[in-house]
């Protein structure tokens, strides 16, 4: 049996069913279209719009045989290894569970001719930016780091590396950070290609990184794709969107579209962009002073939730939803006596928005970070992988 094709969808594509969803669900496009697999390319040389599915090695609830064949071009397997002060490499979760089970799904998705790429990442945003610095601080450090990495795709069979340095040359880190962080991923580009094997990095979404921590002329010349990690918007002192489209004007510089431009035009290739979908929320808690006219209401604390945990908190207390017009994103709020609640979140139509986008700009793809966060097991009533399904 053949694994089902997916790719991106475009504006003008036939709809072929909708279904009307519960509250807060809104349609989900199910196609027939173009395989997702290591070609980048099609018959007629059409390049395909990468899928890329992140999956947080610590969800240790996560069910791995739930994500169906056919649906990402390129599947991640994130929080599993980082750099240790001494510079060498590390496994950041004591077990190898998620790593055995990320292996069975590839021999799964091979089984039924699914060629999506199996990729792990190294670093992250937990990582410590001065473990990088350590570790790529001299040609040798540099050769056993990317030595390592290369023996550990080869061991457990993978299909590439991606890294994720947040950020080079900022939070403890060294000034020569972007210049290391470009020679580190020549030297490894060169390994990657002679095995066949697929060199990403992921990066944040603030156009003043480029500036500071990346190169990106010299990175976009050894890299196959970046992946541009939105969820990088929210502001955890004061309640802002999390992963906005476009901004409140000219000058709001924390939305995708600034980020997607602010590349472009320091160089990087479009077809190598891939928009990284925020698949978790954030929810605002303050606490309401009527007495206080200067500061009306003080933020007492901010929960990260992921994209089941926000609709259920969101039908639960019964939030007043409501979509934003410029930033092209939904948010929520209630009031109860002196709390007042403020949520951030994707849904459906944002996320199908976001994909109208990467279609309209002939982007590389969209991805989501992370699939473990979205509805996998169809709790909510909207089917299984209600975003990824958007995306796809």
């Amino acid at each position: 049996m053949k694994a089902p094709r997916w790719t991106l969808v475009s504006a003008n594509s036939s709809l072929v069913a909708t279904t009307v969803l519960m509250v807060l669900c809104c349609s989900v496009y199910r196609v027939r279209s173009l395989p997702c697999n290591r070609a980048s390319v099609d018959s007629s040389g059409v390049q395909l719009a990468k899928v890329v599915c992140f999956i947080t090695a610590s969800s240790e609830h996560y069910d791995y045989e739930s994500l169906r064949t056919g649906m990402c071009s390129h599947v991640v397997l994130i929080d599993l290894m980082g750099v240790g002060k001494d510079g060498c490499l590390e496994l950041l979760q004591a077990s190898s569970r998620s790593l055995n089970r990320f292996t069975r799904m590839k021999r799964r998705f091979r089984d039924v001719g699914d060629q999506a790429r199996f990729i792990v990442s190294i670093g992250g945003v937990a990582q410590k930016s001065s473990h990088f610095s350590k570790a790529l601080k001299t040609p040798e450090s540099r050769q056993a780091l990317s030595d390592e990495l290369i023996s550990f795709n080869i061991k457990h069979d993978l299909d590439g590396i991606d890294i994720a340095w947040f950020y080079p040359a900022q939070f403890g880190g060294a000034e020569s950070d972007r210049t290391t962080l470009v020679v580190f991923l020549r030297d490894l580009n060169l390994r990657t290609r002679a095995c066949g094997i697929s060199l990403s990095l992921t990066v944040g979404v603030d156009p003043k990184d480029i500036e500071l921590s990346y190169d990106v002329p010299r990175i976009n010349e050894v890299v196959d794709f970046v992946n541009l990690l939105t969820g990088d918007y929210h502001n955890p002192t004061v309640p802002t969107h999390i992963s906005p489209l476009y901004g409140q004007g000219p000058r709001d510089r924390l939305n995708i579209n600034y980020s997607v431009m602010s590349y472009i035009e320091a160089g990087l290739n479009p077809r190598k962009i891939v928009i990284l979908n925020s698949c978790y929320a954030y929810l605002y808690v303050s606490k309401i002073n009527k007495n206080d006219t200067a500061c009306p209401a003080k933020l007492r604390t901010v929960m990260r939730l992921s994209f089941l945990s926000a609709r259920e908190i969101i039908i639960r207390e019964s939030f007043q939803t409501s979509w934003d017009d410029m930033r092209h994103v939904p948010y929520g709020a209630v009031t109860n006596g002196i709390t007042k609640k403020w949520i951030t979140y994707n849904d459906v139509e944002s996320v199908r928005r976001k994909a109208d986008y990467v279609l309209h700009y002939q982007l590389g793809g969209m991805g989501l970070f992370s699939v473990d966060e979205d509805d996998y097991g169809g709790r909510a009533g909207c089917g299984r992988y209600p975003m990824l399904r958007t995306i796809v």
